[in-house]
């Protein structure tokens, strides 16, 4: 059944964030070209060709505009995911959701999952995107930048991280990021589920007070952490304060989103407001 929920899930988003993640795509390639026009004419202009300086300023904004409408896709890919979770679990939608033979943890799980892979896909989309733009918009001879994909350049920034850092906080800097992605829906989904309780009306206000709320808490959580490294309360250089800042920081995400689980699926099955 879990299957058929996720399949449901995934059916009822992912039509119209495809078409967003190929014109995206579109979007991508348009400021691919734009680039590379804007460094054609710019090229020429400079060799006393001056009329063709009149296009720069076209292809300029024309690639501004693109890099608006990309950022535009992935913040509104986020935004349409957790209306659609909040319209699907806590308005008339709900009636139906909640009627479905299947337990409040699978109800849960399944919106999770499903927000969690077009998260990942929009944000696969932007890099993409970004790394074509830079990779092919930026190559005076040829189809590539072959100069941004040299190897000697990589490795010496891997190496001067790995001197500042060791090679150790990469790790866990890695590891927290990829938590903290990982979170993030239910941590939404649980501030969305804890205001649409709480207020009888006005109920996507009272959620984003509280993701507010719980963003700030967070935020404060982190600098006391960062602040007690700072006075040496742990003792240590400032390497082993930001490897134990790191970790801190990433308890805090995971138990936020422990929290957030237990706390919607409590609040599903024994709280729930619908109007």
């Amino acid at each position: 059944m879990f299957a058929k929920l996720l399949k449901h899930e995934w059916k009822s988003v992912s039509r119209l964030l495809g078409i967003f993640s190929l014109a995206a795509l579109g979007v991508g390639v348009l400021a691919t070209v734009s680039l590379r026009l804007i460094l054609y004419f710019g090229e020429r202009a400079v060799i006393n060709e001056t009329q063709t300086l009149l296009l720069v300023p076209v292809f300029a904004l024309l690639l501004v505009f693109s890099f608006l409408a990309l950022i535009v896709y992935l913040v509104g890919t986020e935004f349409f995911l957790i209306y659609r979770f909040y319209k699907n679990k806590f308005t008339d939608e709900g009636y139906l959701t909640f009627t479905l033979p299947v337990s409040a943890h699978k109800i849960v799980l399944s919106s999770w999952l499903n927000m969690l892979i077009w998260f990942v896909i929009s944000m696969a989309v932007f890099c993409l995107c970004i790394f074509g733009i830079l990779l092919v918009g930026t190559a005076q001879q040829g189809f590539v930048n072959t100069e941004m994909l040299r190897e000697r350049d990589i490795d010496f920034l891997y190496a001067l991280y790995k001197e500042l850092f060791g090679e150790g906080y990469l790790v866990i800097s890695s590891i927290a990021s990829v938590a903290g992605f990982l979170a993030s829906p239910m941590i939404i989904m649980g501030c969305i589920t804890l205001g649409a309780v709480m207020a009888k009306k006005h109920k996507i206000l009272m959620s984003i007070a509280i993701y507010y709320i719980y963003s700030m808490i967070l935020g404060i959580g982190t600098s006391v952490i960062s602040s007690l490294m700072m006075m040496g309360v742990f003792r240590g250089d400032m390497v082993t304060s930001m490897y134990i800042s790191s970790i801190g920081s990433l308890v805090l995400v995971l138990a936020s989103a422990v929290i957030g689980y237990f706390l919607t699926v409590h609040l599903m099955q024994k709280k729930l407001n619908l109007p």
